[in-house]
């Protein structure tokens, strides 16, 4: 229930086409990342093996951070050109570019938030569960004490 609040509160926020688009942003962002990240954990494993020499993948996937911003200068791009009906004169290129950086890193952002909350929900379960093992082995603790206590006594 805490996602969905969390998800209405950003549509009311920022306003349903941005949060589709940062949708989008997020999902192309992840598609492209996704192989990228693959052959430099590849490219590390090889050149572990070959050389000897422990290379950092962040060399190759340093630039990985722009690619939301990249995608949303296209999406929103082709947003307003539908907005404004393919007419350049209109087209407000300051708001546009404003609009690209802001959602790009925005969409980011809602991303590990996001990916924090759904871990979270997911590991409500194990943390009650957790959370009553511990309470129970504190009390059987407590009465263990208890019993030890007793028996010093007499």
């Amino acid at each position: 229930m805490e996602l969905v609040n969390w998800i209405k509160t950003l549509v009311v926020d920022y306003g349903a086409i941005n949060v589709i688009i940062m949708i989008l942003i997020i999902i192309a962002t992840n598609l492209i990342k996704k192989p990228i990240i693959e052959k430099a954990d590849e490219f590390v494993a090889t050149a572990k093996k070959l050389t000897d020499i422990d290379v950092d993948k962040s060399v190759i996937t340093s630039n990985i951070c722009y690619i939301p911003i990249g995608i949303s200068f296209v999406l929103y791009f082709i947003y307003y050109l539908i907005l404004v009906k393919f007419d350049f004169a209109v087209f407000d290129w300051g708001t546009w570019v404003s609009t690209s950086i802001t959602f790009g890193l925005l969409s980011t952002s809602v991303f590990e938030i996001g990916k924090i909350k759904v871990k979270s929900f997911l590991g409500k379960k194990l943390y009650t569960e957790a959370k009553q093992k511990i309470k129970n082995e504190q009390t059987g603790m407590k009465d263990l004490l208890l019993n030890d206590e007793k028996e010093d006594i007499k």
